[in-house]
Order: structure tokens, then sequence, then C-alpha cells
């Protein structure tokens, strides 16, 4: 999906937000370097995050490289638990719907 500063117009990259595993959706972020530090990564993250559980989506994960300092960052800061290293990534996971595991249940 591609994301557009509202003020300007302007392409500032593109949200990642597709199937992952089970039930949950993966969701991730490419800003343009000119982008960087404006809070769009968060504002997108948040953005997800309120919509995905009327869409009955129940964990979202986020995959980052483990220098990747701001992203983990972000993830921490909205709620996000680290879940360890998976093929040279970090990953981090939330829980939308309290009770309910990725069948549903």
């Amino acid at each position: 999906y591609a994301v557009e500063e509202v003020c300007t117009g302007a392409l500032a990259g593109q949200l990642i937000w597709h199937p992952w595993e089970g039930s949950a959706w993966e969701l991730g972020w490419i800003l343009g370097r000119d982008f960087w530090g404006r809070g769009y990564a968060r504002e997108l993250t948040a953005g997800v995050l309120a919509r995905a559980p009327e869409l009955g989506i129940t964990s979202v994960v986020l995959e980052c490289h483990p220098d990747q300092g701001a992203t983990a960052a972000i993830a921490r800061g909205c709620g996000f638990a680290y879940q360890g290293r998976r093929e040279g990534l970090d990953l981090w996971k939330i829980d939308l719907l309290p009770g309910k595991n990725e069948k549903g249940e």
C-alpha cells in the first residue's frame, strides 16, 4: 500500500500488510529517508492496530533486522512483545483479542 504524506501529497513509502501464519498478519513499512523521524511509522502502526480487530485479525507481527533500533522501539511502544530471532530477524508480536488464540478459540 502506498503511503502518502497528507500535507504535501508526496509518496513517503509503502505499508506492508499481509497474512502471515495462522490468523496473524504481518505489518511493516518502508519509508524514504526524507520521511524518517517524523512519527509516520508509529502512526501507521497505531492505525493498523486500531482497525485490525474490526477485520477479525487476532494478532499482528513485525519482523525487523536486529540493527533496526527504531523499529524495535516502535514495536515496544505499541505493545508488541519480543518473540526472539527467526531466520536472522527479530520477531515482535501483539495479540489483539485477549482470551483468544490464533485459531479464534
